[in-house]
Protein backbone atom coordinates (compact mmCIF):
# COMPACT_ATOMS: atom_id res chain seq x y z
CA UNK A 1 0.00 0.00 0.00
CA UNK A 2 1.43 3.42 -0.96
CA UNK A 3 2.15 6.12 1.62
CA UNK A 4 -0.76 8.14 0.24
CA UNK A 5 -3.18 5.20 0.56
CA UNK A 6 -2.05 4.65 4.16
CA UNK A 7 -2.49 8.34 4.98
CA UNK A 8 -5.93 8.45 3.35
CA UNK A 9 -6.99 5.39 5.35
CA UNK A 10 -6.00 7.03 8.67
CA UNK A 11 -7.55 10.38 7.66
CA UNK A 12 -10.56 8.86 5.86
CA UNK A 13 -13.05 11.48 7.04
CA UNK A 14 -11.04 14.13 5.18
CA UNK A 15 -11.04 12.16 1.91
CA UNK A 16 -14.71 11.42 1.11
CA UNK A 17 -15.51 9.05 -1.75
CA UNK A 18 -17.37 11.74 -3.71
CA UNK A 19 -14.18 13.82 -4.17
CA UNK A 20 -11.30 13.21 -6.62
CA UNK A 21 -9.10 10.42 -5.26
CA UNK A 22 -5.79 12.03 -6.26
CA UNK A 23 -6.14 15.25 -4.22
CA UNK A 24 -3.63 15.18 -1.37
CA UNK A 25 -4.42 18.62 0.02
CA UNK A 26 -4.21 22.37 -0.40
CA UNK A 27 -1.56 24.98 0.19
CA UNK A 28 -1.11 28.70 -0.08
CA UNK A 29 1.97 29.53 -2.10
CA UNK A 30 3.79 27.91 -4.98
CA UNK A 31 3.00 24.56 -6.55
CA UNK A 32 6.60 24.31 -7.81
CA UNK A 33 8.65 21.31 -6.70
CA UNK A 34 11.76 23.45 -7.17
CA UNK A 35 10.47 25.97 -4.62
CA UNK A 36 9.61 23.15 -2.21
CA UNK A 37 13.14 21.72 -2.52
CA UNK A 38 14.61 25.17 -1.96
CA UNK A 39 12.49 25.60 1.17
CA UNK A 40 13.58 22.19 2.42
CA UNK A 41 17.22 23.16 1.85
CA UNK A 42 16.62 26.15 4.13
CA UNK A 43 15.14 23.75 6.73
CA UNK A 44 11.61 25.03 6.11
CA UNK A 45 9.14 22.59 4.63
CA UNK A 46 6.09 23.52 2.58
CA UNK A 47 2.99 22.81 4.63
CA UNK A 48 -0.41 21.85 3.31
CA UNK A 49 -3.91 21.30 4.62
CA UNK A 50 -4.65 17.63 4.04
CA UNK A 51 -7.86 16.25 2.63
CA UNK A 52 -9.76 16.46 -0.63
CA UNK A 53 -12.29 19.04 0.56
CA UNK A 54 -11.29 22.67 0.01
CA UNK A 55 -10.22 24.42 3.21
CA UNK A 56 -12.61 26.92 4.73
CA UNK A 57 -11.70 30.43 5.80
CA UNK A 58 -11.51 29.09 9.36
CA UNK A 59 -9.07 26.34 8.30
CA UNK A 60 -6.71 29.00 6.91
CA UNK A 61 -7.14 31.11 10.07
CA UNK A 62 -6.33 28.05 12.23
CA UNK A 63 -3.18 27.57 10.17
CA UNK A 64 -2.18 31.21 10.51
CA UNK A 65 -2.02 31.84 6.77
CA UNK A 66 -5.33 33.53 5.95
CA UNK A 67 -3.52 36.57 4.55
CA UNK A 68 -1.64 34.62 1.89
CA UNK A 69 -2.85 34.18 -1.66
CA UNK A 70 -2.38 31.60 -4.41
CA UNK A 71 -4.33 28.63 -3.07
CA UNK A 72 -3.12 25.50 -4.84
CA UNK A 73 -4.79 22.11 -5.08
CA UNK A 74 -2.03 19.53 -4.69
CA UNK A 75 -2.61 16.26 -6.47
CA UNK A 76 -0.54 13.13 -6.03
CA UNK A 77 1.23 13.23 -9.44
CA UNK A 78 2.96 16.57 -8.62
CA UNK A 79 4.43 15.03 -5.45
CA UNK A 80 6.78 12.72 -7.32
CA UNK A 81 9.92 12.49 -5.18
CA UNK A 82 8.12 13.86 -2.09
CA UNK A 83 6.31 12.36 0.87
CA UNK A 84 3.97 14.09 3.32
CA UNK A 85 4.89 13.97 7.00
CA UNK A 86 2.92 15.10 10.05
CA UNK A 87 2.80 18.85 10.70
CA UNK A 88 -0.02 19.18 13.23
CA UNK A 89 -3.78 19.08 13.59
CA UNK A 90 -4.88 22.69 14.26
CA UNK A 91 -8.49 21.98 13.26
CA UNK A 92 -7.87 19.60 10.44
CA UNK A 93 -4.77 17.59 9.54
CA UNK A 94 -1.64 19.30 8.26
CA UNK A 95 1.35 17.81 6.54
CA UNK A 96 4.67 19.05 5.29
CA UNK A 97 6.50 18.05 2.15
CA UNK A 98 9.77 16.15 2.49
CA UNK A 99 12.01 14.66 -0.15
CA UNK A 100 11.63 10.88 -0.24
CA UNK A 101 14.58 9.39 1.65
CA UNK A 102 14.97 6.09 3.50
CA UNK A 103 14.62 7.96 6.82
CA UNK A 104 11.46 9.76 5.68
CA UNK A 105 9.90 6.48 4.56
CA UNK A 106 11.08 4.20 7.38
CA UNK A 107 11.05 6.59 10.37
CA UNK A 108 9.19 9.81 9.59
CA UNK A 109 6.20 8.37 7.82
CA UNK A 110 5.29 5.61 10.30
CA UNK A 111 5.61 8.18 13.10
CA UNK A 112 3.41 10.58 11.10
CA UNK A 113 0.69 7.95 10.70
CA UNK A 114 0.71 7.40 14.46
CA UNK A 115 0.46 11.15 15.11
CA UNK A 116 -2.43 11.64 12.65
CA UNK A 117 -4.24 8.69 14.21
CA UNK A 118 -3.60 9.83 17.79
CA UNK A 119 -4.70 13.44 17.07
CA UNK A 120 -7.58 12.61 14.74
CA UNK A 121 -10.64 14.84 14.97
CA UNK A 122 -13.86 14.17 13.13
CA UNK A 123 -14.25 16.71 10.29
CA UNK A 124 -16.50 19.66 11.13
Amino acid sequence: MSWFDQMRRILSGYYPANRPSDIVGYLQGSASAGIWRSMEGANRHQKLVLGSIEPTRQDWIDAGVLQRADIQTIRLPVLSGFIVLYAGFPGRPWGELHTVTPDAINLGFPSSLQSWERNYRVPR
